[in-house]
């Protein structure tokens, strides 16, 4: 199609020409802006700017609303995934709506094999649905509606574990599956961890982490979750291949963010014990530990676009869990003070948007970490603070704050890009977290296909209120 392009560019289908913008959007906004500087002489906003704009044009010149061309939906789906970062969240959501109404058009929500489609076909099919619903998941959050495609309205199996030369247009076998890492463990493993997410959130009554009345069949199912997706996927990993470690942290801390939400309801009724509290606060920073050392691995710059915003599942829970420990005074030893605090600095390093953003989430967090600073400051301290808690002081002297309240169940969001790629949020009204709003963030890094109530905010508001005056 490059090529057929390159020699006859006044001849290309509407529908190649898509494909192309989109496909040259999704490659700038996954380039660090070092690379595109150096490859094309230009900087990644420039270069955003650009291909949002062309591909954006190229949708309209498709009809794209008409559209049951697969090349086209392909296109909207690449370009939906960093538009996210462009659109405000009430438009992203509308936008990914129209993107799903267009699939179920297409018939994309039912299962191509069960439609006697070609092997091709139903692996194409497969892959691009897999990837819109989550789309969609994250847009409802971001905009505080909650409103996504159910489960139960569509029934396409998730896409073979297989590579991607294994198919191809024509071909009359179907492929077999593979028993090893393919170029589809990232999504594939993502998707297993996502199912028991949401199997674990029905065994009881209620939203959020309230609602487990049984804990000892929660486990069960986390045991499960946890050999399926070790059995499945992570026993084929490589550790020094960039894509296996993202995957295996993904997957790793999806385990831990379990274990760690089936145990906050003893912090919400106040019915748990020091060991428990210390335990939770163990594995809030294992969730942690997993998002900085991705970071820190060689070969994970390619993957940035992704893991800029917290990655690892439980990432909110966990920090906010640290902070508010912290902030007591009463649990830790000062050694196990020290290591927290080595690694907070290291996340607040890792995430510039926990100092940079005016979102009310943000802002809570900043509050809660000075105050846990203050509470419990580091023994072996230098000289002089760390970076980032003099950032938080210079914000704290500038009244860096959201406008009107500020708790989370009456946040309010706010237009404030840095640049096209920051992200951008409602600069209009309210926004009730409680309902899934806020959730958003927390839920953007899972790549969550299914409709999961992620965190109990109401819960963790209560936490955090005390620190927002």
């Amino acid at each position: 199609m490059v090529e057929n392009a390159c020699r006859q560019t006044d001849k290309i289908p509407k529908a190649d020409e898509c494909l192309l913008f989109a496909i040259y959007y999704f490659a700038v906004f996954s380039t660090t802006d070092e690379d595109c500087l150096q490859k094309f002489g230009q900087s990644q906003v420039l270069l955003m700017q650009r291909y949002h704009f062309a591909t954006r044009q190229a949708l309209v010149n498709t009809s794209f609303l008409k559209t049951t061309e697969m090349p086209i939906m392909q296109s909207l789906v690449l370009f939906l995934t960093p538009a996210r970062y462009t659109y405000d969240a009430h438009t992203y959501w509308i936008l990914t709506g129209v993107a799903t109404r267009i699939a179920q058009r297409m018939g994309l929500h039912r299962d191509g094999e069960k439609l006697g489609l070609p092997p091709f076909d139903v692996q194409m099919r497969r892959r691009l649905f897999y990837q819109l619903v989550p789309l969609d998941g994250v847009a409802s959050r971001m905009s505080g509606t909650g409103i996504q495609i159910a489960p139960e309205t569509w029934d396409t199996q998730q896409p073979w574990n297989i590579n991607d030369d294994q198919i191809w247009p024509g071909m009359t076998e179907t492929p077999k599956e593979q028993k090893l890492a393919t170029e589809m463990i990232f999504c594939l493993t993502r998707s297993c961890v996502a199912k028991y997410f949401a199997s674990t959130l029905k065994l009881g009554k209620g939203t959020g982490s309230s609602q487990f009345k049984d804990y000892h069949q929660a486990e069960l199912v986390i045991d499960a979750a946890e050999k399926e997706v070790e059995e499945r996927y992570l026993r084929y990993c490589n550790i020094i291949d960039p894509l296996h470690f993202l995957t295996m942290g993904l997957a790793r801390s999806a385990i831990i963010a379990m274990r760690l939400r089936v145990r906050l309801p003893t912090v919400q009724d106040g019915t748990n014990n020091n060991a428990e509290r210390k335990e939770l606060f163990q594995l809030s920073q294992k969730v942690l530990d997993t998002d900085s050392a991705t970071y820190a691995q060689p070969g994970q710059e390619r993957f940035r676009w992704h893991t800029r915003s917290f990655f690892a599942y439980g990432s909110w829970d966990s920090l906010i869990f640290v902070l508010t420990t912290l902030s007591k005074a009463d649990l830790l030893s000062s050694s196990e003070i020290d290591v927290a605090w080595t690694k907070m600095e290291q996340v607040f390093k890792n995430h510039s948007d926990l100092l940079e953003s005016k979102q009310s989430l943000h802002v809570a967090i900043r509050r809660l970490a000075l105050k846990a600073w203050d509470a419990s400051p580091p023994s072996n301290k230098e000289p002089g603070l760390p970076a980032f808690v003099a950032a938080l002081r210079d914000l704290q002297r500038t009244n860096f704050k959201p406008e009107g309240k500020t708790h989370l169940s009456e946040a309010s969001t706010f237009n404030t890009p840095k640049d096209t790629m920051s992200p951008i949020t409602s600069s209009v009204g309210h926004v009730d977290v409680s309902a899934g709003g806020l959730q958003a963030e927390m839920d953007f890094e899972l790549g969550d296909d299914f409709n999961l109530d992620a965190v109990d905010w109401t819960f963790w508001d209560q936490l955090i209120r005390e620190n927002q005056s």
